[in-house]
């Protein structure tokens, strides 16, 4: 299976929302970077507390997933990735 995945600069909610408009659609769930904190962290930036660590959405019979990218820069072109899911690594695309 390939899943895309769509990353932005810290208006992943905003995305969302519009995309629930326009393909009248919901996200089937959402975790912001508030709801996580790794191991040994004892609490997240106050700015990035309301980004989106991980949604998705069902697009047209396609599940999409989304993020907030913490990494800096984010390089605008870099912003769509795709994500195969494969059952076990016999499966996987060997690199050539």
């Amino acid at each position: 299976m390939v899943t895309p995945y769509i990353t932005f600069a810290g208006n992943c909610s905003e995305a969302l929302k519009f995309y629930e408009t326009v393909f009248n659609s919901k996200v089937q769930m959402s975790q912001s970077y508030e709801d996580y904190v790794p191991e040994g962290v004892t609490s997240q930036p106050a700015n990035l507390k309301e980004w989106i660590l991980h949604a998705e959405m069902n697009i047209c019979d396609t599940v999409f997933w989304f993020a907030d990218e913490i990494a800096e820069p984010v390089s605008k072109g870099n912003m769509i990735k795709l994500t195969v899911t494969v059952s076990s690594a016999k499966e996987a695309p060997s690199q050539k």
